[in-house]
């Protein structure tokens, strides 16, 4: 395609209009497309690529200083001017049409690697990093302005049963399904991602202590009474035991939640499992 316009533009820039028509504004057209050149994953394309936009310039700088015969076509003046000023306004808008879909182009797949980056591949909520980077940003926002909040660490109980007796794709089809109950019982504004493994993390803002508790209770009765459906003709029931910690000004910093949450999931397993530790 790129060939064929080059060879177009070669006819009206040396062939058939006069040099004042300014037909070769058009090479720059082809510059632009250089851009484009990664998104090829064969390197014969990228190199002919490369080599069409060489040609492109070539022929521009050769149209500036020679001319090989007398146009076929005469244009007066007028019609000289005209086709100039044609000319640069289609070059510019051709241009700027190409960068506008690379542009999109581009925001789009920085959009799809934020996304990956930033969300578990497995369950789709937010992963590890992006968890703690949310969590210190809201513990310095609620120490600035007296607010408060809680952070959750759960666990699903004797998950490791559950894939040695159905295997990892039944586990798997659990931690998709209880992100999913998960979601369904906290708030728009609270947080929820994958930990790791089968743990989970929620941040829930903006509620007392005792909100908080019953929040978590809530979760821990909604996933016990879930019905997990790991096969067409397979239903299982699990259970989770939560860790919770609500900020205050005893805490230093996120990771000291963390850690004091993590110890209260720790008691919650040690305790009997399927029940909210509060540290």
């Amino acid at each position: 395609m790129i060939l064929g316009f080059l060879f177009q533009e070669f006819s009206l820039v040396f062939l058939w209009f006069p040099k004042e028509a300014n037909f070769n504004y058009f090479f720059f057209i082809v510059a632009p497309i250089t851009f484009f050149i990664f998104d090829f994953d064969i390197l014969f394309e990228r190199i002919a690529l490369i080599f069409t936009n060489l040609i492109a310039i070539v022929l521009l700088l050769l149209s500036e200083v020679i001319t090989l015969i007398p146009p076929v076509v005469k244009l007066s003046s007028r019609m000289t001017g005209l086709f100039t000023i044609l000319s640069l306004a289609s070059t510019v808008l051709s241009i700027t049409i190409v960068f506008y879909f690379y542009a999109k182009n581009l925001a789009s797949i920085t959009n799809e690697l934020m996304i990956l980056a930033n969300t578990d591949v497995l369950t789709k909520v937010l992963n590890r990093r992006s968890f703690e980077k949310e969590g210190y940003q809201l513990f310095d926002f609620v120490g600035k302005y007296k607010k408060t909040f809680a952070l959750i660490i759960l666990d699903v109980d004797f998950f490791k049963k559950v894939n040695d007796n159905y295997g990892h794709p039944a586990g798997d089809t659990v931690l998709v399904e209880l992100s999913k109950v998960l979601s369904l019982n906290i708030r728009q504004n609270d947080i929820l991602a994958r930990y790791g493994g089968e743990e989970f993390a929620l941040l829930l803002k903006g509620s007392d202590p005792a909100g908080m508790q019953k929040a978590a209770e809530h979760l821990r009765e909604a996933v016990e009474n879930h019905l997990f459906k790991i096969s067409e003709s397979k239903s299982i029931r699990i259970t989770i035991s939560l860790g919770l910690v609500t900020f205050s000004d005893k805490y230093e910093n996120f990771e000291q939640m963390i850690n004091k949450a993590d110890k209260a999931l720790y008691q919650a397993k040690e305790g009997g499992h399927n029940r909210v530790v509060t540290g």
